[in-house]
């Protein structure tokens, strides 16, 4: 009955009106087909001996209600209490309607030393929604790959929900790769509350989909907890992009820093929305955000707000945004060493990103990086 009574207030939430992004695909382009292998689950086993659990769930499963509701109403509620989420009408629907998704819980003081991956593929169309909730107990660390995907042009949505819970001194590292086929409206929501001294480092790169509407929420709960967000996107076509990034200090001496790299082509738009908040009590904390896009056409069009607001004395706050286009001594320089136009812009965007790429750690996962930016600017 619960997962009834959000898919009730679905259903009473009106569809957001975005003015940069336009109206997103809907729900009903969905196909109920269960049977459908979206999900691969990749991990050393070891780490079930170290007592982690990692439950996979199915929106088909008759007993939702006593896998995931009832079990972690408690946790569920810690991140009621605090603000996420590009809009409420996604939060809710990626609550009620999920189809796939991923329990992680890691016990108090467990270390956990290879990442888990978890592979999601929308296929050649159609799309899912997912739900994933990572619990990271006191004094333990984990990370955790999401890595989405899909095949052919056709058109699709994807609706993906991750919350992330880092007890105190817990260590948390979340990577995220989104590489959807072109006719696919991608929806990410992720946010965590993060614990005293605990540290969560968010890493993502966009590489795909057709619109883009994603929000990372980092609330600092506790005494000199730590966020960390770096993220890298490319906008080519007639993509449309609106990317959010929220640091949120409660707690005392807590640090957060937000990098962005990004770079348009074509007749790409993108917005991004930066936000630095030290609400009351998060004396002597500080937090850094930037974003640096590079303009490489005429056409495309970069939106930037970052905000910094402020409820408390002694904190330091930092935030920058800035857009430019490729030098053309540069582009000359490459070009005149045999290297194309496209060639010559791929590597400038690669130097761009080569900090956030550093940052991935996971040789496989920075392969893959490389191999879709090869494809997606000079096969594009």
């Amino acid at each position: 009955m619960l997962q009834q009574q959000v898919k009730e207030r679905f259903s009473d939430i009106e569809y957001p009106k975005w003015k940069r992004v336009g109206e997103l695909q809907k729900k009903d382009l969905i196909q109920e087909n269960f049977d459908k292998k979206m999900l691969e689950i990749e991990y050393n086993e070891t780490i079930i001996h170290q007592g982690v659990r990692i439950h996979q769930l199915r929106g088909r499963d008759a007993d939702i209600d006593e896998v995931f509701y009832i079990p972690y109403e408690s946790t569920l509620e810690r991140f009621k209490a605090y603000p996420y989420g590009t809009h409420e009408k996604y939060i809710t629907e990626a609550d009620g309607f999920f189809d796939q998704g991923v329990i992680v819980n890691v016990p108090k003081n467990v270390s956990v030393e290879e990442p888990v991956f978890l592979r999601y593929d929308a296929g050649k169309g159609n799309g899912f929604i997912d739900q994933n909730l990572i619990c990271v107990g006191e004094g333990a660390n984990i990370t955790v790959v999401f890595d989405y995907t899909s095949s052919g042009d056709e058109i699709g949505y994807h609706n993906g929900l991750i919350r992330v819970l880092a007890e105190a001194n817990a260590r948390v590292k979340i990577i995220l790769l989104q590489t959807f086929a072109k006719g696919i409206d991608h929806i990410q929501n992720t946010v965590s509350v993060i614990g005293n001294y605990g540290h969560v480092e968010y890493v993502s790169f966009d590489l795909g989909a057709n619109v883009i509407a994603s929000d990372y929420s980092a609330h600092l709960v506790g005494e000199a907890s730590e966020s960390e967000v770096a993220t890298a996107y490319i906008g080519n076509g007639h993509q449309r992009l609106d990317l959010g990034y929220n640091s949120t200090h409660y707690g005392r001496y807590s640090q957060s820093l937000i990098e962005t790299k990004g770079a348009l082509l074509d007749h790409a738009r993108k917005v991004f929305r930066g936000n630095l908040k030290f609400e009351r009590g998060s004396t002597k904390s500080s937090g850094e955000e930037s974003e640096y896009v590079l303009l490489l056409d005429e056409n495309v069009r970069s939106d930037a707000l970052p905000a910094l607001l402020c409820d408390e004395d002694d904190v330091s706050g930092e935030h920058a945004a800035s857009a430019g286009q490729v030098d053309e001594d540069q582009l000359f320089y490459l070009m005149s060493r045999g290297f194309n136009l496209k060639e010559a812009k791929k590597l400038v965007i690669h130097g761009s990103f080569s900090p956030i790429i550093d940052r991935l750690g996971i040789t496989s996962i920075q392969e893959r990086v490389e191999l879709e930016l090869e494809r997606r600017l000079l096969y594009a």
